[in-house]
Parts: structure tokens; C-alpha cells; sequence
């Protein structure tokens, strides 16, 4: 029976795209899912995602700034790049570690010859040709009354993209330092990421997709701050980005090694005993803990971001659980009934 949606095979179960949106809007309203999504039944033309390569103004600053003073730099950086990605900035400042101030310090301080390959890499590897044909892919199965726009920008050393709606548009930001040959000046955060990475061809679609599920989740606006909340989120992301892509290795859509997925899947029983207690929790220490990167000695001996992981299987076993729901019945469970459903603690959550 034709019911108008589109079948997507995952593993040896069929999945439709019903189940893929209940995933995705369990945490918002029926009236917020309506305001940004299109019903499936509903016959629409796929609008063209905009591609922004900020990238190339950052390019045309660097070969401004080549033996300028750093007054001259300054005035140059907001010339040829800040002024003309604005409110990539502003986000930026909202969510990185580093104020605005700060960011643009370390601009100014860049070099040419370290972006050089990889404003290359993206124009050889046709990456805006790729970013396209990849929002089109999720917009396929969640299509948004507005496609997102993509920015490729350069200018954080603590985030690697954001999905957002900002001035009511859908908005991806992909920052392109993870990729670029840098060592002298490379973070500890990059070089987490750069150790896990496959390349900016294989990385680029599944960081789309991950932050497209994130625009959906962000417009909706009910995701609280608690540890639970986190781990749904995030496990809402990565089991979209794993069902856009399913042919990439799971440990690439975790942004894990091998080995850090196989100890991951060998010690579930210890992340299941370790995680419960702070289910609840609002501590950012905590979260912090399972879900970021941490350079210090403590807790080395258990991977950094098991969180990511612990999510997905949470959704993951919900999904099997409770497939033969529909979306109306899902749209308002709260993240402690997804727990509760997915019986993954074998606890009442």
C-alpha cells in the first residue's frame, strides 16, 4: 500500500520516514512541528539550499594581510571577512569559549601558507557541490519549509559546526579549521577531532546532517538542560545522521575511533551503571564530562563523549521497543518517557 512516504532501509529492518520524524520531533509540539516542517502527503518543490563560501573572504584577507602592520590586519579582518559574515560571528560569540575579541586576535595572527591547502582541498573537491546534494538528502526525508543555508567559514577553535534558526531561517555552520593542515597553532579540542577525522569529503555529510536534526530540535525550543536531556538530544542527532548516511562506519558518525566504539559497545553494562545516577542532573561538570572533550589527566580511562553514544542506543532501543507508534502518539513524550520506554536503564526513569 502507497502511503506517500518514503521507505529507507536501515540494518534488516525497514524504516519509514514516520519513524525517522518521531525521533526527531518527540521533544516538540504538534504546532512547532507544523510551523517548520512540511507534512509528507503534501506534494512540494524542494526550495535550494543557499552555500555560502566564507571561506574565500578569509582567503582575500590573508593575502591583504601578507607583511601589513597589526593595526592594518585589524582594520582588514573586518574588511574582507567580520563584517561581511556578521552574524556567523555573532553566534560564534554566543557559544564558543572565546569572545568576539578573542577570536579576532587569533585571526590576525593566522598565516597564510597554513589555509592555503585547505581553501584548495574545498574548491578541488567540489565541497559546495557535496554540502548541497547532502541538505537535499535530509530535506528528502524531513523536508523544512525553508531549506537551511550553509556557511563554510574559518574562526573557531572550539567548534566544528551549529544548526540554528536565527532571524526565523534555518541556518548551518560548518567551521573549516578541523580540516586545515595547522599544527603550530592547533587546540587540544582540534587535535581530539583531527585524530578522528576521515577527511573534510567523508566528514562534511554527516556534520550536516547531524546539525540539521539539531535546527528541528533548536526551533522546537522544549529541550531542557538536564544530563537526560542532553543524552536524548544528541542521540536524536547521531541516529539521524546515521540513517542519512548508513554506509559510513558508525564510530564515523560518533566522530569516535574504532577502538574508543569498540570499548564503548564492550562496556555498555558500565556506562548503563554509571550514567544513571546523573540522569537528572543539571551539573555542567558533569555533562561536561560524557559529552566533551577533556584535556585533563582525570577520567582518561574511559573515552571522552561516551555520552553520544549512551544516547543513540537509548533511541535506538526506543525505536525497537516502540515502532508501531505513530507520530501523533510520540509528539508529546517528555525525554524521561523515551527512557522509560526504551527500558534501556531496565529502570522506571
Amino acid at each position: 500500500m502507497d502511503t506517500g512516504e518514503t521507505i529507507l532501509t536501515y540494518r534488516s529492518k525497514t524504516i519509514t520516514t514516520q519513524f525517522c520524524l518521531k525521533a526527531l520531533v518527540a521533544l516538540s509540539s504538534i504546532s512547532s512541528l507544523k510551523d517548520i516542517t512540511i507534512p509528507q502527503q503534501k506534494s512540494f518543490k524542494r526550495p535550494e539550499p543557499k552555500i555560502y563560501p566564507a571561506y574565500k573572504d578569509f582567503g582575500r584577507f590573508l593575502e591583504a594581510a601578507e607583511g601589513k602592520s597589526k593595526k592594518e590586519k585589524y582594520n582588514l579582518l573586518n574588511d574582507y571577512y567580520i563584517n561581511s559574515n556578521k552574524m556567523v560571528f555573532e553566534e560564534l560569540s554566543k557559544v564558543s569559549s572565546l569572545d568576539q575579541k578573542a577570536i579576532i586576535d587569533r585571526l590576525i595572527s593566522s598565516k597564510k601558507d597554513e589555509y592555503e591547502s585547505l581553501i584548495e582541498q574545498v574548491k578541488r573537491q567540489n565541497i559546495i557541490k557535496l554540502c548541497k546534494e547532502s541538505i537535499n538528502r535530509c530535506f528528502e526525508v524531513l523536508p523544512l519549509k525553508r531549506a537551511p543555508s550553509l556557511y563554510l567559514s574559518i574562526g573557531s577553535s572550539d567548534i566544528i559546526s551549529m544548526g540554528r534558526f536565527i532571524n526565523n531561517k534555518p541556518v548551518i555552520i560548518i567551521f573549516l579549521e578541523l580540516w586545515a593542515d595547522v599544527q603550530s597553532s592547533r587546540t587540544p579540542y582540534q587535535t581530539y577531532f583531527k585524530n578522528r577525522s576521515n577527511s573534510l569529503l567523508n566528514d562534511i555529510p554527516l556534520t550536516i546532517a547531524n546539525q540539521y536534526s539539531h535546527i528541528v530540535l533548536y526551533k522546537a525550543g522544549v529541550l531542557g538542560k538536564s544530563f537526560l536531556d542532553k543524552l536524548i538530544e544528541e542521540g536524536l542527532s547521531t541516529y539521524f545522521s546515521r540513517m542519512m548516511f548508513p554506509d559510513y562506519p558508525f564510530s564515523s558518525h560518533l566522530f569516535f575511533t574504532s577502538a574508543e566504539l569498540e570499548w564503548c559497545q564492550r562496556n555498555e553494562w558500565f556506562l548503563k551503571r554509571e550514567i544513571r545516577p546523573y540522569l537528572q542532573s543539571l551539573d555542567s561538570d558533569i555533562i561536561n564530562r560524557y559529552f566533551f572533550f577533556n584535556d585533563s589527566k582525570k577520567d582518561k580511562w574511559f573515552p571522552d563523549r561516551v555520552g553520544y553514544f549512551v544516547g543513540y542506543r537509548i533511541i535506538e532501543e526506543y525505536l525497537e521497543n516502540e515502532y508501531t507508534l505513530t507520530i501523533s502518539d510520540l509528539i508529546s513524550e517528555s525525554p524521561q518517557e523515551i527512557v522509560r520506554m526504551s527500558r534501556y536503564f531496565n529502570v522506571e526513569t
